[in-house]
């Protein structure tokens, strides 16, 4: 997507990420292959040019956040067709000035072909900036990138004579293990793994990524259910849907073509065991489960709890194949209700992104929810087609 809106001549991007290094490898690779040029600023650093693989020294009177944006107004500085990187900006958006220099920088970006991209680990823009600038998303490590640091650790790791690089079905395991993680992470993983088994073992990884991805607070990976649907006690309409959807999953019914399930509804009185099924569904399908925890996405800030939502979806989809559980939803939308305002429509906008990623995911992610109280669910999210069937 990047390499479109720099062909389209966007003049302002974002790319919120905590993945720096990776971003700014994909921003090189971009400038060379579209023949740009390419800066990037720091407030350690200044301004450099990368030329050749490698980055020109730079002078400490490029500091100030100020001077990258004026150099763009300067050919000596900032050659027309570039692609100049911020790094960290974020703070810098509170300042008037500031501002005022990056809504000035766009006309003359378009003249000259000259792309800003605001690069960091997050990113709350003004008002002012809000439809200045254009998002543009870095995906978590896809099967691919995670296949090749698998091969760079055991090439790495060259000198272990008893470390084997997984191959075929051993090998999906450990990337399906490490979907979910950014690359630092998959790169820490593979090496706990190594040091504590001395082989890239799936079980090592996939307890990491537990912990890693807890430590967000949204999310949560539940430890698999010995036995499965069998630890149910009755329940057997429940049971019977979820072995018969859950062949939807299977490699046979890709090959066909069928959809995979979108997920159940289960209302009913607390204690009759809908989120024992939940727990119990993810291991009946061989399929790793994640709790999301509603509640924990709302944040003190304006836009906080829409981006906090976001950014767990991702990282669901990016586990995906895998099992997410909700539970007592009516309570997690409590303030979604058509009329509710005591959290200024927080709950509302959580809703909506939710339900917007709810109908249009595309990615393997069984959604397994449970409401106490479907009197008290907004109705939006009883519409047919948001669930396969509600129980």
């Amino acid at each position: 997507m990047i390499r479109q809106k720099l062909d389209a001549n966007y003049p302002i991007l974002s790319m919120t990420t905590p993945e720096e290094a990776r971003a700014e490898l994909l921003l090189i690779r971009t400038a060379e292959a579209t023949k740009r040029n390419l800066y990037v600023w720091s407030v350690t650093r200044g301004l450099r040019e990368f030329v050749k693989g490698g980055y020109k020294a730079s002078s400490t009177e490029f500091l100030d956040p100020q001077i990258p944006l004026k150099a763009v107004q300067d050919k000596d500085l900032v050659k027309d067709r570039s692609i100049l990187v911020l790094m960290d900006f974020n703070p810098y958006l509170k300042d008037p000035l500031v501002i005022r220099l990056l809504r000035d920088a766009t006309g003359v970006c378009k003249d000259r072909l000259i792309t800003i991209v605001l690069l960091g680990p997050a990113l709350d823009l003004p008002i002012d900036l809000q439809r200045e600038i254009s998002a543009v998303d870095l995906e978590l490590p896809g099967e691919k990138e995670i296949e090749q640091l698998i091969e760079a650790t055991h090439a790495a790791n060259s000198s272990r004579k008893d470390l084997h690089l997984p191959q075929g079905e051993a090998l999906n395991r450990v990337i399906e293990a490490a979907k979910g993680l950014t690359t630092t992470e998959i790169e820490n993983a593979l090496a706990l793994s190594i040091v504590t088994t001395r082989q890239l073992t799936p079980k090592v990884i996939a307890e990491e990524k537990a912990r890693v991805i807890k430590i967000s607070g949204a999310l949560e990976v539940l430890k698999p259910l010995e036995g499965g649907l069998d630890m149910v006690g009755g329940l057997a309409g429940i049971k019977d849907w979820v072995a018969t959807r859950g062949r939807a999953f299977s490699a046979e019914a890709k090959a066909y073509g069928l959809h995979t399930p979108k997920g159940v509804l289960i209302v009913g009185i607390p204690g009759t065991g809908k989120s024992l099924s939940a727990k119990a569904a993810g291991a009946a399908l061989g399929l790793p489960t994640l709790r999301l925890d509603i509640g924990s996405l709302f944040g003190s800030l304006v836009g906080d709890s829409e981006a906090n939502t976001r950014s767990a979806l991702k990282t669901v989809d990016a586990v995906a194949p895998c099992v997410l559980m909700i539970d007592e939803l009516e309570k997690a939308f409590a303030g979604s209700a058509a009329g509710a305002s005591h959290d200024s429509g927080v709950s509302s906008r959580v809703l909506g992104t939710f339900l917007g990623w709810l109908q249009d995911h595309e990615s393997p992610v069984f959604l397994f929810a449970t409401a106490n109280n479907v009197s008290a669910l907004p109705p939006e999210l009883l519409r047919r087609g948001r669930w396969d069937t509600m129980m």
